[in-house]
C-alpha cells in the first residue's frame, strides 16, 4: 500500500538526544567503499555524525550488524499446550495491534486506543507475554494519551496522529526512521535481502502484499507474526497438535529471523523521535515486548 493509506489488512486470502559519543561516525574512506554515489558519500558524512543516536544512522554507517538491546531478565514459558493455546493468542492480539500502530493511522485505530474495553485487552495481552517495566510505562502513557481531553479524540485527533507519523517516518528531513528491516540490517537501501527472504514466508503461507509495499516494513511483519500466531491458536484449540507445533516453529523462525531481531532498535529509535504520547506508548509497549521474546527465543 501506498503510504499514505492504511496498511490494515495489507496481506491478501520517536524525544532528540545527543551524539552518543562511543558510536563514532564512519571515515570518508569507510562510507566511500560503503556507497557507490559520492553524493550519498558527502551526505552521510555530513548528516552522519549529528543523527548518529539513533541505531538506523550507524547501520547505515556502518558494515556490521549491531546487536539489539537486551535487558536480561526472567519471561515466562509456555509450559503445555493449554498455556500454548494462551500465548498463542496473546500474540495474535499483541502483534496484531503492533501492526496497526506502526502502519499510517486510520479512524478505526483512533476508534480503537482511544475505548477503555480495547486498551484494557490488548494491556492484559501484552503483560501475559512481558510483564516488565516498559510495558508497564507504555500501558500508563497509552491511558494518558486516549484520556486527554481532545488530544486522541474525534478528526483534531486523527490529524495529530497522522502528522505525528508522518513526521517520523515519512520525513524527507533527518532525524525521521525508515521502517525497514533491510536498512537496519546494514543493507544500505531499502527493499534488500531481508525484504526478500519476508516476502518468501509470505508467499510460503498463501499470502501476497497489496499495492507494491515492501515486505520488510515494520507493520508488515508484525501483522505476518499475528496471523501465524492465530492459525496457532485455532490449531490448539482444535486439538489439530500436529498443525499448532507446525505453526509455532514457522512463527518462532519468523520472529527470531525478522520481527524481533530488529524491533527493539526500531522502537528505542522510536523513543528517541516521538513527541506524541501514543507513539511514545508503543515505542515502550515494543521495546519491553522484542526484549523478552528475543530472551525467550534464544532458548527455543
Amino acid at each position: 500500500m501506498n503510504q499514505s493509506t492504511s496498511r490494515a489488512g495489507a496481506f491478501d486470502a520517536t524525544a532528540h538526544s545527543d551524539v552518543n559519543p562511543e558510536k563514532p561516525g564512519a571515515t570518508f574512506g569507510e562510507l566511500a567503499r560503503i556507497f557507490v554515489d559520492r553524493r550519498d558519500v558527502k551526505f552521510w558524512q555530513a548528516e552522519g555524525p549529528q543523527h548518529n543516536y539513533l541505531y538506523w544512522v550507524r547501520a547505515m554507517l556502518s558494515q556490521e550488524i549491531e546487536p539489539p538491546p537486551l535487558i536480561s531478565r526472567i519471561v515466562p514459558y509456555p509450559q503445555n499446550e493449554v498455556e500454548k493455546l494462551r500465548f498463542a493468542r496473546a500474540r495474535e492480539e499483541v502483534y496484531g495491534f503492533l501492526g496497526r500502530a506502526f502502519e499510517y493511522p486510520d479512524a478505526a485505530l483512533l476508534g480503537d486506543i482511544t475505548t477503555a474495553t480495547f486498551v484494557e485487552r490488548v494491556a492484559g495481552q501484552f503483560r501475559e507475554l512481558a510483564n516488565n517495566d516498559e510495558v508497564n510505562a507504555g500501558l500508563t502513557l497509552w491511558l494518558q494519551a486516549a484520556g486527554k481531553d481532545g488530544a486522541l479524540l474525534g478528526d483534531s485527533g486523527l490529524g495529530v496522529l497522522r502528522e505525528a507519523y508522518t513526521k517520523i517516518v515519512y520525513d524527507s528531513n533527518l532525524p525521521c526512521i525508515p521502517p525497514y528491516q533491510s536498512v537496519y540490517y546494514n543493507e544500505h537501501h531499502v527493499n534488500g535481502k531481508q525484504a526478500r527472504t519476508a516476502a518468501a514466508c509470505y508467499r510460503t503461507a498463501g499470502l501476497g502484499i497489496e499495492n507494491g509495499d515492501m515486505p520488510d516494513h515494520i507493520a508488515i511483519e508484525c501483522e505476518f507474526a499475528a496471523f501465524l500466531a492465530g492459525k496457532e491458536a485455532v490449531a490448539w484449540k482444535c486439538d489439530q497438535r500436529a498443525v499448532a507445533q507446525q505453526a509455532e516453529e514457522t512463527l518462532t523462525d519468523f520472529l527470531r529471523e525478522h520481527v524481533v531481531s530488529w524491533g527493539g532498535k526500531f522502537c528505542a529509535d522510536l523513543q528517541q523521535l516521538a513527541k506524541v504520547d501514543f507513539y511514545r506508548a508503543v515505542a515502550r509497549l515494543g521495546a519491553g515486548l522484542f526484549n523478552d521474546e528475543l530472551l525467550r527465543l534464544s532458548d527455543a
